[in-house]
Parts: C-alpha cells; structure tokens; sequence
C-alpha cells in the first residue's frame, strides 16, 4: 500500500504566517529583529539560543558562520578549563 503523497510533501511558510523554527526538538516563533552582526561574531553566545540559529542565519556567509561557530567553541572551551581549574583549586584547599 503506498503513503499518501502529503507524506512527502514539504510545508513551506505562506507569506503572512508566523514564520515557525524546529530548534532542539521543539517549535518556536522565530524573532524578528535586527541583527547586530559584528555583536554575532564576536559573541554569538550573547545573540543566538542555539549554534543552530548560526547556521540557520541569513545574513551570514558560509565563512563567517563557520568562524562564528568556531568562536562560540572556543568561548566553551574556556569556559570548561576555568570551571575545571576552579574545582581543582576547590580541592586542594580541602585536602589541606
């Protein structure tokens, strides 16, 4: 038995409608606001709720999202060694 074909069919916005974005599993409206794009790049962690937004972003070339992403890492990395760096001296302050 086949499916039907609306099983197949993509649901694209209709001019007018609330633009709607599946990010992590869930459905949101998407924002509508000027984007400041210098702010973006270098804290994308302050504009976007997701790297997924980055990704999604229109005003973005390929380059600057990869480097955008690759900015947002980084801002995680640190932020790991300075919680882990933080713990250890935690530590060693209860051992003594």
């Amino acid at each position: 038995m086949e499916t039907p074909r609306e099983a197949h069919h993509l649901n694209l916005p209709v001019v007018g409608e609330p633009d709607m974005r599946a990010v992590a599993g869930r459905v949101r409206m998407a924002e509508k606001k000027p984007l400041d794009r210098e702010a973006a790049k270098e804290q994308p962690q302050n504009v976007f709720s997701s790297p997924l937004e980055i990704v999604d972003e229109e005003l973005f070339t390929k380059g600057e999202k990869l480097a955008t992403l690759e900015r947002w890492r980084q801002s995680v990395l640190e932020q790991l060694a300075a919680t882990s760096e933080a713990c250890l001296q935690l530590v060693s302050r209860q051992t003594i």
